[in-house]
């Protein structure tokens, strides 16, 4: 090679890793779409070496799809950060001889994969990517310098293990990710972050399992740690505070504090609203989510219309987005026309309530039968209540169905985790024995209600 090739090559690559640093910085301002084009020539730059020379660049052309991966996921265009991410993970599995290959890269990479499919509502891909990965990590694990790897892995792991309703280990791998986030020196903010995401994902996956009252505690602790840090660097971490306030909102919700609830999802949904005006993309779905929780506190505190307000506005911007990227934003759309369903129901508008819930229980159906066993928790109570809708308006027989469809899926939820379910399950099953009765199946009515009877002497 002669000196101009290798000098012009060294500037190529110096020239990539200073358009990479600018992309990171531009992104942590909070600046996502001008950090896109820097990103993007990075790519092109490294491309171009790799296919002169592959065993120097590929792992650099790799690093550098990651990261515009990461630039596209935060634009919400989650189909092409996908492909990005694939890409790269092909490269980081590729071996190279006489080094370390499984680590960090393809740790690294298989996580944020996980994350690109959970985008994408491909739960199961997810989880398999996040497995690989907490492998990976817990195999050098036991050098200290790697430990907050495996605690972030862990945290998404337990996300990706609720999405597919394996409630207890998702529980054990948060309280993991917890437990070693703790045990970690003191560091700065990014080490901060990690301990607050950490503790609100355990917070979420206690309010899984119906401990409410436990959950409390971590989704405090991680509003706190991101006020405090929010309180010396206002701009970007105070974006991110919006998670763990739904999350605290949400737990004071069930709970019974509607008042802090309210105030709580407020902050959220201002924050949100104001991420959105800046970067759509990124912000739109964060707002829609708070829109929802939002419209719940106000239907708890008697304020129906304007809650009715709020989630007409979340179910517009989830079919906006969804319009553009169906397989990310489907269940958002069900999930706030659940929402709406009852909403209409305070208002006294049966007819729209049930057009809202059939399209919801749609939706439902369909994504279930793309990832089985996913979505029960959603769907069993949206047929409940629609079941009761139906009653009320004199369609016992198609109550009936509803509810039966309730209490398939509450018993086989119930099989898997009894704690959170089994109650649902009793309440179900008595209600389906009110239903037959009043359609004069009186044997049937009974043997659903002992079954009730003999659920609540167990629990």
């Amino acid at each position: 090679m002669s000196a101009d090739v290798k000098r012009v090559r060294s500037w190529k690559v110096r020239r990539a890793i200073a358009l990479l640093k600018q992309a990171d910085h531009l992104a942590d301002r909070g600046r996502a779409e001008d950090a896109l084009a820097p990103n993007e020539e990075a790519v092109a730059i490294y491309r171009g070496l790799a296919a002169a020379d592959p065993g120097a660049f590929r792992r650099g052309l790799a690093i550098s799809l990651e990261r515009l991966s990461l630039r596209l996921a935060e634009l919400g265009r989650r189909e092409e950060a996908l492909a990005l991410m694939e890409e790269a993970v092909t490269i980081y599995r590729e071996p190279r001889p006489g080094r370390r290959s499984r680590y960090p890269y393809l740790a690294s990479g298989l996580g944020n994969l996980s994350l690109r499919l959970a985008d994408l509502g491909r739960e199961q891909e997810a989880l398999a990517a996040i497995e690989e990965a907490v492998m990976i990590y817990r195999e050098v694990a036991a050098d200290p310098a790697f430990r907050g790897d495996l605690a972030v892995s862990l945290d998404y792991l337990s996300r990706r293990l609720a999405g597919t309703g394996r409630w207890e280990q998702a529980l054990a791998a948060a309280e993991e990710a917890v437990t070693i986030h703790r045990g970690l020196p003191a560091g700065g903010e990014e080490t901060r972050t990690n301990l607050a995401d950490a503790l609100g994902t355990l917070a979420l996956r206690l309010v899984d399992l119906g401990r409410e009252h436990h959950a409390l505690t971590p989704a405090e602790e991680a509003v706190s740690i991101y006020q405090e840090l929010a309180a010396a660097d206002p701009g970007p971490v105070r974006s991110y505070l919006s998670t763990p306030l739904n999350t605290m909102s949400m737990i004071l919700l069930r709970l019974g504090r509607e008042q802090e609830a309210l105030a709580a999802i407020e902050e959220a949904a201002g924050i949100d609203r104001e991420l959105a005006a800046a970067s759509p993309g990124a912000g739109r779905p964060a707002l829609a989510l708070s829109l929802t929780r939002l419209s719940e506190c106000l239907a708890d505190l008697g304020q129906a219309q304007d809650a009715l307000t709020a989630i007409d506005e979340a179910v517009a911007i989830y079919r906006e987005l969804a319009s553009a990227s169906p397989g990310a934003f489907r269940l958002g759309i069900a999930w706030s026309l659940a929402r709406k369903m009852t909403c209409l129901i305070s208002l006294g508008r049966p007819a729209e309530a049930l057009a809202a819930s059939d399209e919801a229980a749609g939706i439902y159906r369909e994504l279930m039968a793309a990832d089985p066993g996913s979505l029960g928790p959603g769907l069993a109570p949206l047929l409940y209540r629609q079941s009761d809708l139906l009653a009320e308006l004199d369609r016992p027989q198609q109550a009936l169905a509803a509810m039966e469809e309730a209490v398939d899926i509450y018993r086989e939820l119930a099989a898997a985790t009894p704690a959170p379910f089994s109650a649902d399950l009793a309440d179900s099953l008595d209600n389906c024995a009110d239903l037959l009765s009043t359609l004069e199946r009186h044997s049937d009515a009974a043997a659903a209600r002992a079954q009730a009877t003999q659920l609540r002497g167990h629990l």
